[in-house]
């Protein structure tokens, strides 16, 4: 059995780098069509045309790609935790994770952490030097704190419950249309695709961490100086949408999330904004 999970893991793992490829292409596509069509702009040549829309083709197919392989990893979880169960460890699937308890990774910090109403710049400035200094293709980390002062590490990348629940909320925010619908073709799937990728984010992470713990309030402390989608334009393709949205499209109504930047002085708030499946939401 061992083995079996373990060739399963490797499997997952490929795939995650194939959709992380897919993703990079898709990203290029949506920069090479907006220069495209920059260049191209008051040329009535029938070539011109062709190649706008034929990278808007490209980047239409590379979305398909990009939801079988979302809907790929989604069945190699479900089927890993099928032959846990049988053998009795049973692991929550992605999309019971954001509203099932989820086991956080506690990590102590060396800074106690104050009442909620005194956590301010210079507490999260100590907390964030014990962070890793961001690089360049480097995971994002983050100490995430509820308002009782008890403290989680979350990194950037894929893991197995929390990308899984958060994968589930990007596919319904760009089935509901809620971004990726404003722009022409290319700014559109950029949308799509940058939301999809928000899904291995710290901060999307932490907050289906949060919701499926009933943290209502939480701090996010991270090593990075913005957070992504905090400018968010709709069809807008140089202000695309990121964990800002995603965040807000997990937590529910009534929750909200303070992300501490490095080297920034106020705090970004994010507003849950899902509604409660007893409430009549999905």
């Amino acid at each position: 059995m061992g083995e079996v999970l373990s060739a399963l893991g490797s499997v997952a793992g490929l795939v995650d780098g194939a959709v992380r490829g897919v993703a990079d292409a898709q990203q290029e596509f949506g920069g090479a069509y907006s220069v495209l069509a920059d260049v191209l702009a008051g040329h009535s040549a029938p070539e011109a045309g062709q190649a706008l829309a034929g990278m808007a083709m490209a980047a239409e197919r590379a979305d398909d790609v990009a939801c079988l392989l979302g809907s790929i990893a989604g069945r190699l979880t479900d089927f890993v935790e099928r032959i846990r169960s049988a053998d009795g460890t049973s692991v929550p699937s992605g999309a019971r994770a954001a509203r099932s308890p989820v086991a956080g990774r506690t990590h102590p910090t060396n800074i106690p952490p104050p009442p909620v109403d005194q956590r301010d710049w210079e507490w999260a400035a100590q907390v964030g030097a014990q962070l890793t200094e961001w690089k360049e293709g480097h995971s994002t980390e983050a100490l995430v704190f509820d308002a009782a002062g008890q403290d989680w590490q979350v990194n950037s990348g894929v893991d197995t419950e929390l990308t899984a629940a958060a994968r589930v909320v990007a596919e319904t925010m760009i089935a509901n249309g809620d971004v990726g619908t404003a722009g022409d073709a290319a700014t559109n799937q950029a949308e799509r695709t940058a939301v999809r990728r928000a899904a291995t984010h710290a901060e999307t992470k932490a907050a289906v961490w949060a919701a499926a713990n009933g943290k209502q309030f939480v701090d996010v402390v991270t090593n990075r100086d913005f957070v992504c989608g905090d400018d968010y334009a709709p069809g807008v393709a140089r202000k695309p949408p990121g964990c800002a949205q995603a965040v807000a499209a997990i937590l529910p109504i009534g929750y909200s999330m303070r992300v501490w930047r490095r080297g920034v002085a106020e705090p970004f708030v994010i507003m849950g904004a899902a509604r409660r499946a007893d409430d009549g939401g999905h």
